[in-house]
C-alpha cells in the first residue's frame, strides 16, 4: 500500500516538524523497501530523539537484525555516529552502489 507514496515520505524525512519526519520514518521504516534504507540512515543524523529510534528501529526491520545495532538509552554523538557507520557499512555490502542522503 506504501509503494506508491514511497518517494513522497522520503521526501518528508526533511520537513521542518519533528512529528512529519517522525511518521515519515515510522512508515518507511515498516515499508520493507531496501530503498528506503539511505533516508532512514539521514534520519539518525536527526536532532529529535524519537526520530532516531525509530529509524533505527524501521532499518533494524527492514534488514531483519532485530537485535542487533542499538543505541543505548543516553547515547552520544559519538554512538550516533558508530551506528550510522556500521548501517552504511551494512548496506554497502548488500549494495555497493549506494548514494547516502547528507
Amino acid at each position: 500500500k506504501l509503494a506508491p507514496q514511497l518517494d513522497r515520505l522520503k521526501r518528508l524525512v526533511f520537513a521542518e516538524k519533528f512529528e512529519v519526519r517522525l511518521v515519515a520514518v515510522r512508515a518507511l521504516g515498516r515499508s520493507g523497501d531496501y530503498d528506503c534504507v539511505p533516508a532512514l540512515i539521514y534520519a539518525l543524523t536527526d536532532p529529535d530523539v524519537r526520530v532516531v529510534r525509530a529509524a533505527n528501529d524501521g532499518l533494524r526491520f527492514i534488514c531483519r537484525k532485530i537485535e542487533g545495532y542499538s543505541l543505548p538509552d543516553r547515547f552520544t554523538e559519538t554512538d550516533r555516529q558508530g551506528l550510522i557507520k556500521r548501517w552504511k557499512d551494512w548496506y554497502k555490502s548488500i549494495n555497493p552502489a549506494a548514494v547516502f542522503l547528507d
